[in-house]
């Protein structure tokens, strides 16, 4: 198994890092952030495993060789790495925004301004270390279980176009 990021991993990696940041981006709208955090959840979770198959099939179409399902995880978990980098650093970005947002709202309440932004100066770096790390793990693990399951699903549908055995129940045991 190799570990190098081709310009098909890169590719998906960037478009589901571009999606993940557009969600992070609505949340950021009071009323609708609120009404779709269910969806937002959901989208979550379905990034990376998208990202994981899509690099795959990007592969396939680049001429990368079917059949080898740990290459296939590999180049998934590369891509949903890359993804979770691209939305961290958006997700970064966003809570800048959000912060600056917070201290400017602190700062014309009856509050002491430079303890509001050392607090939340303190929670974004916390937030950063934990996100980044948890990012990395979670888009790695999903987007290789998206490129695993891509290959699987491949490899059973042209199996059984191929003239294969195709994916039937196991026979019943013999009778005495």
């Amino acid at each position: 198994m190799k570990f190098e990021l081709k310009p098909t991993i890169v590719r998906a990696g960037v478009i589901g890092g571009v999606v993940a940041a557009v969600v992070s981006l609505v949340n950021l709208i009071p009323v609708l952030g609120c009404l779709l955090a269910p969806i937002t959840v959901l989208v979550s979770f379905a990034v990376p495993i998208a990202v994981g198959a899509y690099a795959v099939m990007l592969g396939r179409q680049a001429g990368s060789p079917m059949g080898n399902l740990g290459q296939d995880a590999v180049d998934g978990g590369l891509a949903g790495i890359v993804a979770g980098v691209i939305a961290g650093i958006a997700s970064f970005v966003i809570g800048l925004a959000r912060a600056a947002l917070q201290i400017g709202v602190d700062t014309s309440a009856s509050g002491d301004p430079t303890r509001g932004a050392a607090a939340l100066g303190i929670a974004l770096i916390i937030g950063l270390c934990f996100g980044i790390v948890f990012i990395l793990i979670f888009g790695g693990v999903f987007g290789a279980v998206g490129g695993a399951g891509y290959s699987v699903l491949k490899q059973s549908q042209s199996g059984a176009a191929a003239g294969g055995p195709p994916m039937s129940p196991p026979p019943p045991p013999p009778t005495a």
